[in-house]
């Protein structure tokens, strides 16, 4: 309960830790191979949605590993320091790449041209943002991190929407991609933001979301 603390036995622990770290592992490098196979398919039928695909989930990716810590005192203990930051600005880039990804991959620059022109302005407008944010504060680089997530996850289901209304039949499958990353952003943002009570859990959201 809330309040509480409960010590587990080191032995506990550390089973549980390694196991954590595993799954977590596992999910990225899952996540990963899929942004590696859209680079190849970018590059071999030289269709720009792929491309940026690739690009959305390598950032949420490693947004997901700068939030979780995943492996940062045996692979890039020099970057502890500046997490926070990084995190916030991976977070900020990835909300405006899935931004960009729904207007490539819906072809909205046809099917409706003036939303399409938002989508461009508010994505390239995250990708800055985080970018720039991660200069400041990390209390700062956190909130606009926040607002882009919230904004991206907005615009992303209304652009589902607008896709199906259409009848764009790319529509169902992003959808089905989009609803567990955004379920686990939502986790981890909340979590974070101390409006729920942080739980070890938690962890598992971002690695789990991006499978």
């Amino acid at each position: 309960t809330r309040g509480e603390i409960q010590w587990l036995p080191a032995s506990t622990w550390r089973e549980e830790a390694r196991r954590t770290f595993f799954v977590m592992g596992a999910c990225f490098a899952l996540a990963l191979l899929a942004a590696l196979y859209a680079l190849m398919r970018a590059w071999k039928v030289r269709l720009a949605a792929y491309a940026v695909y690739s690009l959305a989930i390598t950032s949420i990716c490693l947004a997901g590993i700068l939030i979780t810590g995943w492996g940062s005192t045996q692979y890039w203990p020099g970057l502890i320091p500046w997490r926070g930051g990084l995190a916030s600005a991976a977070a900020c880039i990835s909300s405006g790449l899935v931004l960009l990804l729904a207007r490539r991959a819906f072809a909205l620059e046809l099917s409706a041209p003036r939303w399409s022109v938002a989508l461009l302005w508010v994505g390239a407008g995250c990708a800055l943002a985080g970018m720039a944010g991660s200069l400041l504060s990390v209390q700062f680089s956190q909130t606009l991190s926040h607002f882009a997530a919230l904004t991206a996850a907005i615009m992303g289901m209304a652009s589902i929407g607008l896709a199906w209304r259409t009848g764009n039949p790319v529509a169902i499958w992003l959808l089905a991609g989009f609803t567990p990353i955004l379920i686990a952003v939502v986790v981890t943002t909340l979590g974070i933001a101390g409006v729920w009570p942080f739980s070890p859990w938690m962890l598992l959201a971002m690695p789990l979301g991006s499978v």
